[in-house]
């Protein structure tokens, strides 16, 4: 694995480029206001069940789809909003599997990989099981 080498120097943050969302009710919000930065990578982080998802997809995701692409969706109410200029594009990446099995897919695999006859190495002068030396008994 190669390093990513941390820059000498920090990017400055343009402070008047960043979106506001003003008093965003909604599931476990209560009139939240939050800016957020632009053309930075922000990270919105809480506790399970405190509102991201409801402030990030359901309010900022849906308004600016809405903006953009002249989607049908209904975003979350807000108050106010400011600093849509900045924005060209926006993509929603759902990290939800399509399938309910999807998530053991990569198990799966990876006993399809150890299963797999031209892979298996027998121990010298032995007529016993076949193993691997870099399997792992614990997936």
């Amino acid at each position: 694995m190669r390093p990513i080498p941390v820059p000498p120097e920090r990017r400055r943050e343009a402070k008047e480029r960043r979106l506001k969302i003003v008093g965003a009710p909604g599931n476990n919000l209560r009139n939240v206001t939050a800016e957020i930065p632009l053309g930075t990578f922000t990270c919105v982080t809480g506790v399970s069940g405190g509102g991201k998802s409801t402030l990030i997809i359901e309010t900022l995701y849906k308004a600016c789809a809405r903006r953009l692409y002249r989607r049908a969706r209904t975003p979350g109410p807000a108050t106010g909003s400011r600093g849509w200029s900045f924005i060209d594009k926006v993509i929603d990446i759902d990290q939800s599997p399509d399938r309910p099995h999807a998530a053991l897919e990569p198990r799966d695999l990876y006993r399809r990989l150890h299963a797999d006859p031209r892979l298996v190495r027998r121990p010298a002068g032995s007529e016993g099981a076949a193993t691997r030396p870099d399997a792992s008994p614990s997936t």
